[in-house]
């Protein structure tokens, strides 16, 4: 049996939720197929290290929300003129990847976009780019999910998924950068959101609506409280990673060279044309093993930094780990 739902929410904590609270309700043999759009959100795959894909600074000048979510592969973006899917199934003994995506193409193909399988899991129009895919596997079930782009910000897109951090040899999986377009810009012609969701579910011909439960919501919103909204979840994964940073201060041009493993700092140097009242040896031993992410600010005032640099004050040197503290 497949059953049709929309999330009827922008909210991608939410959305996230949603699919992964429908994901773990699933019995075997039922489909769930659902349709999703998120306000301006990058999706961050769950391998991925989001300080070293996401430019946090234009996220946060420009409201756009972080979340990780369960599936692998790279960051996306999301906003109100990008359409999302997910199909929850059984997950088959033999199969290729894009036969999950098969309906969208056919789909396109009745409003009259004629779409084709590029790659591993993309869908293109014109060769361009306009849907990506990622899935989860769960035991005998999958998740797969995808992203349509009808008439999204790409300008938002190109400079969110730029990452200014030097991040180098890390461990964590990568954004391969594809060029997308909108289909609206491909086929220069505006399209309609709620005739392509029409189109999308008129492929499944003997599905029925499922209309969530107040049990259902609870049950979404305890997941989003929980899971998603969290920077446990969030933020808490970095991989082992060597950080770089430098900025220039009253007090010259100071570098930082980080090692760092499980969130903590394991070894550290400071190099750069400052004049320093302390040896600079003692400060870099008393931060190893500080975790960048929680620890670190507190750690530079118990350590006394000030005391080290010339015209440079604790709070400039945690400045050069601003990336890994900065939240929303």
């Amino acid at each position: 049996m497949i059953y049709l739902l929309e999330t009827h929410s922008n909210n991608p904590f939410y959305n996230l939720a949603f699919e992964e609270y429908f994901f773990l309700k699933k019995p075997t043999g039922i489909t769930f197929v659902i349709l999703w759009q998120n306000q301006d959100t990058v999706v961050v795959g769950k391998h991925q290290n989001i300080f070293d894909e996401i430019d946090l600074d234009y996220a946060k000048q420009h409201n756009i929300q972080i979340v990780r979510r369960n599936s692998g592969g790279g960051s996306v973006f999301h906003d109100l003129g990008n359409l999302n899917y997910t199909f929850l199934l059984d997950r088959p003994s033999k199969y290729e990847t894009r036969q999950f995506s098969l309906p969208i193409l056919q789909a396109l193909t009745q409003i009259g976009i004629k779409a084709e399988f590029t790659g591993r899991n993309d869908l293109c129009v014109q060769g361009a780019k306009i849907s990506g895919t990622a899935q989860y596997i769960q035991g005998n079930k999958i998740l797969h999910h995808g992203t349509l782009l009808i008439h999204s910000n790409l300008d938002k897109l190109s400079r969110v998924l730029c990452s200014k951090t030097k991040i180098t040899d890390s461990r964590a999986a990568h954004s391969h950068k594809s060029r997308v377009r909108n289909l609206e810009d491909i086929l220069g012609l505006k399209l309609d959101i709620p005739t392509i969701k029409s189109a999308i579910f008129n492929q499944f011909s003997d599905a029925l609506p499922y209309v969530p439960t107040e049990q259902d919501k609870k049950s979404i919103e305890l997941l989003v409280r929980e899971k998603y909204q969290t920077p446990q979840w969030n933020y808490h994964f970095i991989p082992p990673c060597n950080f770089t940073n430098r900025k220039r201060f009253a007090g010259g041009t100071v570098e930082v060279h980080t090692q760092i493993e499980q969130g903590c700092i394991k070894h550290i140097e400071f190099r750069g044309d400052f004049f320093t009242k302390k040896d600079i040896h003692q400060l870099e031993q008393s931060l190893v093993e500080t975790n960048v992410l929680s620890q670190l600010t507190n750690a530079l005032q118990i350590c006394q930094a000030d005391s080290y640099i010339e015209q440079v004050s604790a709070e400039d040197i945690a400045s050069l780990f601003e990336v890994f503290t900065m939240r929303d």
